[in-house]
């Protein structure tokens, strides 16, 4: 994310680094689970796979669904044995929250959603995490059979970033 906000003149600061607290659900809550007062700026992205058909898990969970030592090839296995007692289409969704604390203290929320469906099965060498299970509405592979520009184009992080890089552009801090 510091990339694509590198044509700010702004100092922003990460929330692991403002010890905030990420929400127990992605931006039902938003940042409101922080406990540190905070005089500058400050950036917490809250992220995850949302899939209808668990409820909603893994969602903001997603990198550990396995336990806390799993990978994403076990995180993948897991979701695929977690689904498999449930009838298909997998309707999931990736969303990304990212929650901007000004200086007063105030929240602002810039969420990028990408709706689509999980696959039972593996296809495509691109990306990470689910990438490989996950085929976005419109299109007909997925994520991980899509070069990083095409997948970057119409990714949750992206669309979250756009939101977030517009009103950069139009407030000060």
């Amino acid at each position: 994310m510091r990339s694509a906000l590198s044509l700010f003149a702004r100092t922003l600061h990460s929330s692991r680094r403002k010890r905030l607290h990420a929400p127990r659900q992605c931006h039902h809550q938003g940042a409101s689970g922080s406990t540190t007062s905070t005089t500058s700026p400050a950036l917490q992205m809250i992220r995850g796979l949302f899939v209808e058909a668990l409820g909603g898990d893994p969602g903001v969970h997603s990198a550990r669904y396995a336990g806390r030592d799993g990978d994403d090839v076990a995180n993948r296995k897991h979701l695929l044995d977690s689904l498999a007692s449930h009838p298909e289409p997998w309707r999931a969704y990736f969303e990304c929250v990212i929650v901007l604390i000004d200086s007063q203290g105030e929240q602002h929320h810039f969420v990028g959603h990408v709706a689509g469906r999980i696959i039972d099965h593996e296809e495509g060498t691109e990306g990470f995490g689910y990438d490989s299970l996950f085929v976005p509405e419109d299109f007909d592979k997925t994520f991980a059979m899509m070069s990083p520009q095409e997948k970057n184009a119409i990714s949750h992080r992206t669309r979250a970033v756009d939101q977030l890089r517009t009103y950069l552009t139009q407030h000060s801090l």
